[in-house]
């Protein structure tokens, strides 16, 4: 499998990441000496948020629903060696604990949507996945 996000942040200079967090990331090492930042990156993706910060050796939660994106986040730390961690939750956040349909958006896997009517089953139905 290709490491798509190791590509897509060498190639285009992770610009899928708040300019914010990197700064932010920065200066957390030069007041601190490293490693002591904390992430929560929800919705995060592909991980470029979470990777970026892991790569500066800062400590990143990423929550992602979907399997596929998951396993683009797994792959590349699976790749690459980095001084922070990257914990992945294959979920979705909200403000109630209830199972909901996450509505693909085809060619584009960061433009997904959370909604419907409550499940209790996982399955794959055209163009949406049940969690």
């Amino acid at each position: 499998m290709r490491d798509v996000v190791s590509d897509n942040i060498r190639e285009l200079a992770a610009p899928y990441c708040d300019p914010d967090i990197v700064t932010l990331g920065i200066e957390i090492n030069k007041t601190t000496g490293g490693g002591c930042g904390v992430l929560l990156d929800v919705g995060s993706n592909i991980g470029s948020c979470a990777l970026v910060w892991a790569s500066m050796g800062h400590t990143a939660y990423a929550i992602e629903p979907m399997a596929y994106n998951v396993k683009l986040i797994k792959k590349t730390l699976e790749n690459n060696a980095f001084r922070g961690t990257v914990t992945i939750f294959p979920v979705a956040a909200g403000d109630t604990n209830e199972d909901k349909v996450l509505y693909l958006s085809p060619g584009n896997t960061g433009d997904n949507r959370v909604g419907g009517e409550a499940v209790s089953t996982r399955q794959s139905q055209g163009g949406k996945h049940i969690w």
